[in-house]
């Protein structure tokens, strides 16, 4: 039996069974859509990183390899609203983060930072994968922080690196009393400026003002 190629409900023709040219196949007919692969099965299961990385040029076994696409705009506008909203955390650790330093509890302290931290790195990390997939239009992209003024994305970018490097330098001196209140008042302001952005460039996108051009 030979293998199957779909890509979300439509059958794909390839020449010969190939794994490895199956997915560029794919992969190639996904962009010329104007979308991206999200998800790769094979015969049902998701397709194991071993395969994704280096396929071979036979078929492995594999008798239907099925991809899964997704509008790039529409799932960059979904992750900036999840990360958007998963800077609550970011500010809760925050907070008390400079509550128990204030209270004298340091290594309590440290542990709110390093889950602060964790939340900022996966926004971070959210924001520049979506840069990659609609291009470093995004980090150039300006919104609206009322009164008729805009703002680019990247001042936001800019304001949360020089946050982040305070906080590191109290760190590094061990200076309790400034980290306190790095993290209550610089990070508590970025926290503020990234929420209004994300939410805004999500918004422009799924409104058709930022991102790629659709194509049937």
């Amino acid at each position: 039996m030979s293998m199957r190629l779909l890509l979300d409900n439509d059958v794909i023709f390839t020449p010969r069974e190939s794994l490895a040219l199956a997915l560029k196949t794919g992969v190639e007919e996904a962009e010329r859509r104007g979308r991206i692969i999200i998800e790769v099965h094979g015969d049902g299961r998701p397709l194991g990183d071993d395969l994704l990385s280096a396929p071979p040029d036979d078929a492995s076994g594999i008798s239907e390899l099925r991809l899964i696409s997704a509008d790039p705009n529409l799932l960059v506008a979904e992750t900036l609203m999840q990360a958007a909203d998963s800077l609550r955390l970011a500010r809760q650790h925050q907070s008390s983060a400079s509550d128990k330093f204030l209270a004298g509890d340091t290594d309590a302290a440290l542990d709110e930072v390093k889950h602060a931290f964790g939340v900022w790195q996966a926004v971070r990390d959210a924001f520049e994968k979506s840069a990659q997939v609609l291009g470093t239009q995004l980090f150039e992209a300006k919104f609206d922080v009322g009164n008729g003024q805009t703002r680019a994305a990247r001042e936001d970018v800019d304001a949360l690196t020089a946050a982040l490097r305070e906080v590191r330098d109290a760190m590094e001196a061990q200076d309790w009393s400034a980290l306190a209140d790095a993290m209550e008042y610089g990070l508590s302001g970025v926290v503020d400026r990234w929420e209004v952005m994300l939410t805004a460039i999500a918004r422009a996108i799924r409104e058709g003002r930022v991102g790629g051009s659709r194509r049937a």
